[in-house]
């Protein structure tokens, strides 16, 4: 008798802000090389994804250019990195 079990395949998101498309090229090998590995890999851009988008997956990354003599965030991925860490904590407060 054969038996077969289907691994449930990984699922990456990964999320970038980027300027001058530098940080977009580094999510891009990011992801390859995760696919290299079986992973399933969603790209996207902050402003195109919802934080609960973070749950439905079991890695996430977040990759942003920074600007100024102190490396400051961009406004829209402090933005996203606030909501999301709301979010998470809310569905993890509703899990216990």
């Amino acid at each position: 008798m054969n038996v077969y079990i289907q691994k449930k395949m990984i699922k990456a998101l990964v999320v970038y802000a980027s300027f001058t498309g530098t940080t977009k090229g580094i999510a891009e090998i990011l992801a390859a090389d995760l696919r290299e590995h079986q992973v399933e890999v969603l790209i996207r851009e902050c402003t195109e994804v919802y934080p609960a988008e973070y749950l439905e997956n079991d890695i996430c990354v977040m990759a942003t250019y920074t600007y100024g003599s102190d490396g400051a965030l961009p406004e829209e991925a402090e933005d996203f990195f606030m909501i999301s860490r709301r979010s998470i904590s809310q569905e993890r407060s509703l899990e216990c």
